[in-house]
């Protein structure tokens, strides 16, 4: 393994992590609102009742910055974690020699 894929590895879970804190930076910015309002059945009898409304409040613009970081997000993990470098294989000059190799 060489330095420079080191380096690379290092920088990008640096980048991964910056995303992810941005992500939840987002997603706690949204809001959950509540409210009640009155109104009347839409059929006879017209009784009066009480309708219960609730939801989360975002902008346009929150929701488009979210979907692109976790776009972002995924697309630096496949090319940091997918690449060849980092496939868990080992070259078999790098590998550590079994204890059975060394006397005691």
């Amino acid at each position: 393994m060489d330095k420079k894929i080191l380096e690379d590895y290092i920088d990008a879970c640096e980048f991964i992590k910056e995303t992810e804190a941005e992500i939840k930076k987002l997603e706690k910015k949204k809001r959950f609102v509540q409210d009640k309002v009155r109104g009347s059945n839409p059929d006879w009898p017209y009784e009066e009742r009480s309708f219960s409304l609730g939801g989360s409040v975002e902008t346009v613009a929150d929701a488009f910055t979210l979907a692109r970081e976790k776009r972002i997000l995924e697309e630096q993990r496949k090319r940091s974690f997918g690449s060849e470098a980092w496939s868990g294989k080992v070259d078999e000059g790098d590998s550590v020699p079994d204890a059975e190799d060394y006397p005691v």
